[in-house]
């Protein structure tokens, strides 16, 4: 876990610490003086309704969060899968016609690995050499000669594939563009503000200042993980692209190997 990723941490449990206690203490301070009997049976129903709306805000968004992670993780495995589908269909067609295919297919995934994944992290855009190979993986197969009907069911199997693994890509690109909102943020703030705000009818205890302080913490470290796996691609909630890496290393990484000392 990287140093940043920790002050963030220590910010939320910060801020969320600061909205907790400086809500009780001012609503104590100002509201202490004008309470009656009736007033502690009211604060418990706030408690319970706003808590009840704060926790299911928070919840909707954190598994919001997680399916993005969820499906990012389905579109490499599906993208990988297809790829390397391709790339051996290639090799059934036509080993010597198709050959541009898997070099194509080879400097694709490298390009990937290497470049696109930190690109989607930083800017939220795929790279545009990777395009440029996905694009010349398609003008070599719509080129192709068939000279038989099994030569012409692959090739449509491998334009098929491709088009699929074109939409894996745009759903990738979507998943990294995807931010939570900033209204969600102003509205989670709010809410630990508000639901602390009615204990201010209990005494600041050492025991009931430390139930606070879990309080503040928990929800401190929920906003966390939100705010990390908000971005699929670095940090704690990082997706690796393994099933596309692993695909490279067992047959792709001889071919990129020979295109370059070719």
């Amino acid at each position: 876990m990287s140093f940043a990723l920790i002050w963030t941490g220590v910010f939320f449990l910060v801020i969320t610490a600061f909205l907790t206690f400086g809500s009780y203490f001012l609503a104590r301070f100002f509201l202490m003086a004008r309470s009656d009997d009736q007033a502690r049976d009211l604060a418990s129903s706030v408690i319970f309704r706003v808590a009840a709306l704060h926790g299911l805000i928070l919840a909707l968004v954190f598994a919001k969060e997680l399916g993005n992670s969820d499906e990012l993780a389905r579109a490499v495995n599906n993208e990988a899968t297809l790829l390397e589908s391709v790339y051996f269909d290639a090799a059934r067609h036509d080993g010597e016609q198709t050959d541009a295919i898997r070099k194509a297919i080879a400097l694709y995934a490298q390009e990937v690995l290497e470049n696109e994944w930190n690109l989607l992290s930083s800017q939220g855009e795929l790279s545009n050499v990777a395009w440029q190979h996905f694009e010349s993986t398609i003008q070599i197969l719509l080129d192709l000669e068939e000279d038989s009907s099994r030569q012409t069911w692959l090739r449509q199997r491998m334009l098929d594939q491709m088009v699929t693994i074109e939409t894996e890509r745009n759903r990738r690109e979507i998943v990294a563009a995807t931010d939570v909102s900033m209204l969600f943020w102003v509205i989670a703030f709010i809410g630990i503000a508000l639901v602390a705000a009615p204990y201010f009818l209990y005494a600041p205890t050492a025991a009931n200042l430390w139930l606070l302080a879990i309080y503040a913490a928990y929800t401190g470290l929920v906003l966390f993980f939100i705010y990390a796996f908000d971005n699929p691609f670095d940090g704690i909630g990082k997706i690796d692209p393994v099933p596309l890496q692993l695909f490279y290393d067992r047959f792709l990484h001889e071919v990129v190997a020979g295109i370059g000392t070719g």
